[in-house]
């Protein structure tokens, strides 16, 4: 009688509502465990806080800002603390750590395999079998086997360049390198370029459709785990381009599932990836079969075309716009050649001998890491003190790339410039420990060593037989990240060099 009796009356919906809100309002902001944590006042109350921030695409200077105002330690969600201490990075993503992926990952797994990926599964044990399985196609000597493979595409890329060249017009470096490293990523996974640099232009609208898809992964990552079904019902309906982008990458995996199947049962001479994902098949299976193929291959497609492409482009932009260490980089390159050091198509191995460019591709990816969000974790059993906090079990705490490579006290108090010079210091081997582009520990990057042999080998290249600089230098390139980081506007023209 009592509880019918007051559902009845009218003031008690708005009161419960409004007790409710200032509840969560005094747990948030008093008796959380994340509520000694500084950040902003509505990042402590709700995670659409964080997902505007995600919809700016600018989360990762925004974050840097944060801890420059509220120290090692910012609360960027209800339930997450970005963490920006270099100590704290050694600490949380250590092997063995205990501290486990989140369910902000699952988002983005292609949901190919019932065994999971590499990068979204949440199962340290299933994640280290797998990776165990496969990690030796994904050594530097294994991806050399392959290296005539990056140097298809990397011949059809020059083609396009030279013809720039003669014609004097300028080339968007943000478009064209995703193009050349997707076509890399056609040829070391499913046997052949996609076409890219041949046909000049977006085929099947795939690179626009990551530019959709992966924004959109991100937001349902920063929700709530139950709030995403209820976003994927609404934005489907409300959202033209994301479904065109669905549509594309449902085409795109179709169109990969073929190239797999052409290859099964067949063999081959290329000692590609494909080929090496298809012998762990036929050696493992049924823990590794040919849906784990079609994973590993799609996989690469994310995580393997823009990030290199951001690597690069950081790069080629930073020495366009620092004249004084691109004369340097030359200089290297010119004295390698002179000494017959450099092939036409120069080599993986030649190219790591150029202490200079080693130190052009580390400052690239300093300034300029792929990954621009926290890599999310849970802290282990038992809690953890964090630069002076104690967090109990299961509590979200990350350290965001492109906060810890602007940090000073490791990288000098000229963080904030492009300067490859930086690596030539008594202190550098330990500035490279604290490198976090392809995050840290047993979730390193399975894919690093591809990405760093297709840039070790362009670079000199590039840089050897062209005269590069920016088509107009007064104009800033534009950076936006919701998870990967995308650069447009960096227009070049070139010049041939006389190369001796």
């Amino acid at each position: 009688m009592f509880v019918a009796t007051l559902l009845s009356n009218p003031l008690f919906y708005p009161i419960a509502i409004v007790l409710s809100v200032a509840g969560w309002f005094y747990y948030q902001r008093v008796l959380s465990p994340y509520a000694g944590v500084p950040g902003p006042f509505w990042a402590s109350l709700t995670r659409f806080w964080y997902l505007n921030r995600i919809n700016a695409q600018d989360m990762h200077r925004y974050t840097k800002m944060l801890h420059k105002q509220y120290g090692p330690l910012v609360r960027i969600a209800p339930n997450e603390v970005s963490v920006s201490d270099p100590a704290a990075m050694k600490q949380i993503y250590a092997v063995n750590a205990g501290y486990t992926k989140t369910d902000f990952y699952p988002t983005q797994a292609p949901n190919l395999s019932p065994h999971g990926d590499s990068f979204t599964q949440l199962d340290e044990k299933k994640h280290t079998y797998r990776r165990r399985m496969i990690s030796h196609i994904f050594s530097m000597s294994s991806v050399m086997e392959g290296e005539k493979f990056i140097d298809n595409a990397t011949a059809a890329y020059f083609q396009v360049i030279e013809e720039h060249a003669q014609k004097g017009e300028k080339m968007e470096m943000g478009h064209w390198l995703h193009m050349y490293a997707f076509d890399i990523i056609g040829e070391l996974f499913f046997g052949r370029m996609f076409g890219f640099i041949k046909e000049r232009r977006d085929i099947g609208g795939y690179m626009g459709a990551v530019d959709v898809i992966l924004p959109h992964a991100i937001r349902l990552a920063v929700l709530y785990e139950w709030m995403r079904p209820i976003i994927n019902v609404v934005m489907y309906p409300l959202s033209a381009n994301l479904r065109q982008a669905i549509r594309c990458f449902e085409a795109l995996g179709a169109e990969s599932k073929r190239y797999v199947d052409e290859r099964i049962g067949k063999p081959s001479a290329r000692p590609d990836m494909l080929s090496k994902l298809i012998k762990v098949m036929e050696e493992k299976s049924p823990d590794f079969d040919i849906t784990d193929v079609y994973t590993e291959a799609y996989t690469a497609i994310f995580a393997g075309s823009e990030t290199t492409a951001t690597a690069m482009r950081s790069a080629i932009y930073h020495l366009c716009r620092n004249p004084q260490y691109k004369a340097k980089l030359v200089a290297e390159i010119d004295a390698a050649q002179r000494e017959g050091k450099l092939s036409e198509m120069i080599a993986y191995g030649e190219a790591i001998k150029l202490p200079y460019l080693a130190a052009v591709i580390k400052e690239g990816m300093r300034v300029q890491p792929s990954i621009v969000l926290t890599f999310p974790r849970h802290v282990p059993a038992g809690g953890a003190t964090i630069c002076g906090h104690f967090f109990p079990e299961g509590c979200r705490v990350g350290v965001n790339p492109y906060v810890l490579h602007y940090q000073t006290s490791i990288f000098g108090e000229d963080a904030e410039d492009f300067n490859p010079d930086r690596w030539f210091r008594p202190d550098a081997a330990n500035m490279d420990s604290y490198m976090f582009q392809f995050g840290s520990g047993s979730r390193t990057c399975i894919g690093k060593n591809v990405a760093m042999a297709e840039i070790y080998k362009f670079l000199p290249k590039l840089f050897r037989e062209y005269d590069v600089n920016l088509a107009d230098p007064t104009k800033e390139w534009k950076e936006e990240g919701a998870w990967f980081v995308k650069q447009t506007g960096v227009e070049v023209k070139f010049t041939r060099r006389n190369v001796e």
